[in-house]
């Protein structure tokens, strides 16, 4: 079970930006508790945002004993706590937040500006060149720091709070940086194809985290894409329009087979799949495909004609005329452990 401590930054000893693995000592806010006992500070590791020196957090993990470093507390979520206090404020803004900014610089600055300093910083940045004595490069640097911070961290919370692990939420920043958040607002489904390792079930688990409808156009979208990704996994270059159209509404638990056509059409006019009318089992069926499969066809068969209409056959041409297709596809199956159909043993002869 997962447990909660407040408490703030006391030492920085790593923190990669990449990707977002630190080590901290943290002055827990209840010191009496028992499990801080004897300790003024405790070891925090895991992925989180960046954080500041003094900076005050909210921390969800479990205690860990490592056979190293001994006891840790292992953190799955960080969320940041804005300093409300004067002393709160010098410690952050005067821990390594801007360099050249130290504790006697913060101070000045919030002696000028008091508990009021984040509204400010957050709504009329430009007043922080009102502090008597601060140079104006100071003041800039300051001020785009805190805003760089502050939209990255924002964002980070965000999608934590969608139930994205602090990793996970790291390297989506990473791959998608200021526009994270107008991303997942607009389509959460983008996150399939834009961030690695993140699959259509992880970006539905955030989409329905947000409230987003079983039949959403978006949903349904991305679930089309996801079953004949799923199938070309299996080795089909496509899929019969039936098929595609009965296996979507089982994995996204629906019943509205229009709907799912519609999109069909939509993707198909948007060129995110390809519809073809061919010939199989002696039928004509709407052939589904992704586009690289449709090329990676499309491209072999022009070849094989090519081939066909040279006037002196190939070498490869005419071995196959004498080969024992027979023969020859039967130890294939037996020695690959594979079994063609009829329709793929014409494909091979």
């Amino acid at each position: 079970m997962e447990e909660k401590i407040t408490g703030t930054i006391d030492h920085i000893t790593y923190y990669d930006e990449v990707s977002g693995f630190g080590v901290l000592r943290v002055q827990p806010h209840k010191p009496k508790n028992t499990l801080f006992a004897g300790e003024d500070t405790i070891t925090v590791v895991g992925i989180m945002p960046e954080l500041r020196l003094g900076e005050e957090v909210e921390f969800h993990g479990k205690w860990v004993e490592d056979r190293r470093y001994g006891r840790q507390f292992r953190v799955s979520t960080a969320m940041p706590i804005r300093p409300t206090s004067e002393a709160g404020l010098v410690a952050y803004i005067g821990g390594d937040l801007v360099r050249g900014i130290g504790p006697v610089t913060a101070k000045r600055i919030v002696d000028h500006f008091g508990t009021a300093l984040i509204d400010i910083l957050d709504h009329e940045p430009q007043r922080i060149h009102e502090v008597p004595g601060l140079k104006s490069s100071l003041a800039d640097a300051l001020i785009a720091a805190w805003q760089q911070q502050e939209e990255e961290r924002s964002t980070l919370i965000f999608l934590q709070g969608l139930g994205i692990s602090g990793r996970i939420a790291r390297r989506i920043y990473n791959t998608l940086g200021p526009d994270t958040r107008a991303i997942v607002e607009a389509n959460p489904y983008e996150l399939a194809d834009s961030v690695y390792g993140i699959g259509f079930k992880k970006a539905d688990q955030i989409a329905r985290n947000m409230g987003i409808a079983l039949d959403a156009a978006e949903r349904v979208r991305a679930g089309i894409l996801y079953v004949l990704h799923q199938l070309a996994g299996e080795g089909h270059t496509f899929s019969p329009l039936n098929t595609l159209i009965d296996q979507t509404l089982e994995m996204l638990d629906i019943d509205e087979v229009g709907h799912i056509q519609a999109q069909i059409d939509y993707l198909a006019q948007e060129r995110r799949i390809i519809i073809e009318q061919i010939t199989l089992d002696n039928a004509l069926v709407q052939a589904i495909y992704l586009p690289l499969y449709h090329r990676a066809e499309s491209g072999a068969a022009e070849r094989i004609e090519t081939l066909l209409r040279q006037a002196e056959p190939s070498p490869i041409q005419e071995e196959a005329n004498i080969l024992d297709w027979d023969s020859f596809l039967t130890h294939l199956a037996k020695h690959n452990d594979v079994e063609l159909s009829e329709l793929q043993q014409s494909a091979v002869r």
